[in-house]
C-alpha cells in the first residue's frame, strides 16, 4: 500500500473516532490515587472539563507527553480543567519511583488491573481522553488534544 493511501486511511480513521467520541459519555470509574485516596469521574460532571492520559513507565513517548503536561500544568488549572494521570497495570512502588523525576502537581491514579483502561477501549500508549463538563467525550488520541481543548476553553 503506497504512503499516502496509509497516511488517508489514517487520518480518516482518527478524525472519525474524534467525530464518533463526541456523541458519547464518559463511563464513571473510581480509581485510587498516590495516597489511596478514592477518585472518581463523576465527581467533575458539571464543574469542570477532564483530561485523562493513560501512561506507562517504560513507554518513552508517554515520558515525551507527560513533559509536554507539565508544562501546561498552570495554564490548564487556569482554565479550571483537571488532568488525571491513569498510571496502567504498574506496582505503586515502581510509578512512585519513576515520578521522583518529574515535578507533578496533576493526580495519579492506579489502574493496576487495567479494568479502565478497557473501559475506555485503549489500544496503545499514551492516550488522551478530553471530557467536557457535561461529563460527553469530545477527544480521544494519542496527542495532546489542542483543537478540541480550545473550543472547551473560555476565550
Amino acid at each position: 500500500m503506497p504512503k499516502k493511501s496509509i497516511f488517508l486511511v489514517f487520518f480518516i480513521l482518527t478524525f472519525f473516532s474524534s467525530v464518533m467520541a463526541q456523541e458519547l459519555s464518559a463511563p464513571n470509574f473510581a480509581l485510587k490515587d498516590l495516597n489511596n485516596n478514592a477518585v472518581t469521574l463523576s465527581s467533575f460532571r458539571g464543574k469542570q472539563a477532564v483530561i485523562l492520559f493513560f501512561w506507562t513507565t517504560w513507554c518513552p513517548y508517554c515520558r515525551i507527553e507527560i513533559n509536554k503536561l507539565s508544562k501546561r500544568t498552570q495554564q490548564l488549572k487556569e482554565a479550571g480543567t483537571e488532568v488525571l494521570l491513569i498510571n496502567v497495570a504498574e506496582k505503586q512502588k515502581k510509578v512512585e519511583e519513576f515520578l521522583k523525576k518529574y515535578t507533578l502537581t496533576q493526580k495519579v491514579l492506579f489502574d493496576g488491573d487495567g479494568t479502565v483502561s478497557d473501559l475506555y477501549g485503549v489500544s496503545g500508549l499514551p492516550t488522551y481522553f478530553l471530557i467536557d463538563k457535561e461529563g460527553k467525550l469530545r477527544y480521544e488520541g494519542h496527542y495532546f488534544p489542542d483543537a478540541e481543548y480550545k473550543q472547551l476553553s473560555p476565550k
